[in-house]
């Protein structure tokens, strides 16, 4: 039943190897807004109720391979999240199942993703972060339901419904391989080449530049 989820073209997120970023290096720390706002492309970031920054990092040996990542670092403590989504527009999930994967490292136990059903506003989380500065392989499969609509990936430290937790400074959520597919078996990422990627990032770029901020529609 997971034939779909080994075959080639099998990961829906773009760019979930970060290896794209048109409208910046984000090579150091940068401040993140109460609006999301895309930085890396096809990703929105945001902090609630504290304040944090985004850095995308080159060349990180993650799971014995190469890779770029992005890291989320909340820079004051309270009850609130940094976080960052991705829109998958294709409404092709209902009654789907799918599954959603990421290595994260991160020093929360509240780092997590979620596959948000846009429009049967149901919520699934991944398994959490143990918080222990290591990298963990994070994963969470649902079927859909016949209404999901759009999918929105959510990664940061956060709750499992996509709200506020207690949360310190300093607490940080670094990723990489971040894939969606179809099946319930997270399998190894799929790697695109940079000019394709870049392909597909472009066609989204001048609108996000035009609606920075604004929920893609």
């Amino acid at each position: 039943g997971d034939t779909a989820a080994r075959a080639g073209r099998k990961n829906w997120i773009i760019n979930g190897d970060f290896q794209i970023s048109q409208r910046g290096a984000y090579s150091s720390a940068t401040s993140l807004t109460a609006t999301a706002v895309y930085y890396l492309d096809r990703f929105k970031s945001e902090h609630d109720n504290i304040s944090g920054t985004i850095v995308r990092q080159t060349n990180q040996t993650v799971n014995g391979k190469i890779t770029d990542t992005m890291r989320l670092t909340a820079t004051a403590g309270s009850n609130g999240r940094v976080d960052t989504v991705q829109i998958i527009e294709d409404e092709v999930f209902n009654s789907q199942t799918v599954t959603v994967s990421a290595w994260v490292i991160s020093n929360s136990a509240s780092a997590r993703l979620i596959i948000h059903q846009n429009g049967a506003n149901i919520q699934t989380s991944s398994n959490a972060h143990t918080g222990g500065g290591a990298y963990e392989l994070l994963k969470a499969t649902v079927t859909c339901a016949s209404n999901a609509g759009q999918l929105h990936i959510y990664m940061g430290i956060q709750a499992a419904a996509t709200g506020n937790v207690a949360i310190a400074n300093g607490d940080y959520f670094k990723m990489a391989f971040l894939q969606l597919e179809l099946g319930s078996v997270a399998t190894d990422f799929e790697h695109r080449s940079y000019g394709e990627e870049l392909a597909l990032c472009q066609r989204y770029y001048d609108e996000g530049i035009v609606a920075m901020g604004a929920s893609m529609t």
